[in-house]
């Protein structure tokens, strides 16, 4: 966090003990929508801040040679064998032995196989979702928030992560309290417009598509490692299942067309 906050991608700290921190108050911030992220102005404003951090070096405090991807969706997926090894005594068997079969290792080998491992490794935020970016109207200006999984990554992850979420409603008042709209994902275009805004190409965004299926997986295995029955706030069941599903849809489209067909679809955006 100290270091974000020199490269002014962080507040900074005043203050620090044992028990507290105190932070800068950002003045003028304020939350954003999920339709205001996906503008194009907006995007590629947060595909520009997105770089700045990518361009951070933290090798010296992070394991750069760590993957944080496949550490943690590994991580989450042994936590959520532990917690389905008997999924009998649950209440919503059915949902249950759903997830116990997504965590089969022939679908985390799938998540290895679809990752850019060609792509370079950044310090990534990994968690891009609208609620983590904070906006201000009279400098113009995005800001991020929650490094809790930040790491190195594939510098694709946190675009793919921004306008994937977009899909997700995590305001919705009502029990799973999220909503699922496939529509409310803004297009190639806006992806090929924050990959330009990012500084790069075709080869961006071939990284991006790729890592869209794998950050489902991801998001996936974290709500199967948080599930516990008598949770009575976000279900996270029913949200890994629909996740889990969206990374088989994405598996089987790459499966059949390849990095070489993804490259068909966006190279018009690129010529």
């Amino acid at each position: 966090m100290k270091r974000l906050a020199k490269s002014k991608l962080a507040p900074t700290i005043y203050l620090e003990t044992e028990s507290y921190r105190l932070e800068e108050f950002l003045e003028n911030f304020r939350n954003m929508s999920r339709s205001e992220i996906v503008e194009p102005h907006i995007a590629c404003k947060i595909a520009g801040k997105l770089r700045e951090m990518h361009a951070i070096d933290m090798s010296d405090i992070l394991d750069a040679q760590s993957i944080v991807c496949v550490e943690n969706g590994t991580k989450w997926r042994n936590v959520a064998k532990r917690g389905f090894a008997d999924y009998s005594q649950f209440v919503r068997k059915n949902e249950c032995k759903q997830a116990a079969k997504a965590l089969g290792k022939e679908y985390l080998q799938m998540f290895y196989e679809v990752l850019p491992k060609e792509s370079p490794v950044v310090l990534a935020h990994m968690d891009t979702c609208f609620l983590n970016v904070l906006y201000q109207e009279e400098k113009d200006e995005v800001y991020l928030l929650d490094f809790d999984y930040t790491g190195y990554c594939y510098r694709g992850f946190d675009l793919a992560m921004l306008l994937t979420d977009v899909k997700y409603d995590y305001n919705f008042p009502d029990f799973p309290f999220y909503q699922y709209q496939a529509e409310a994902y803004p297009g190639d275009q806006v992806l090929a417009s924050c990959i330009k805004a990012y500084g790069e190409g075709i080869d961006m965004f071939i990284e991006c598509k790729r890592c869209m299926i794998a950050a489902n997986y991801l998001w996936a295995m974290w709500s199967f490692s948080m599930y516990k029955e008598e949770n009575k706030g976000f279900d996270v069941l029913s949200y890994g299942l629909l996740r889990f599903r969206e990374f088989l849809e994405g598996y089987e489209e790459f499966k059949n067309e390849g990095p070489e067909g993804i490259k068909r679809q966006g190279i018009q955006y690129f010529e």
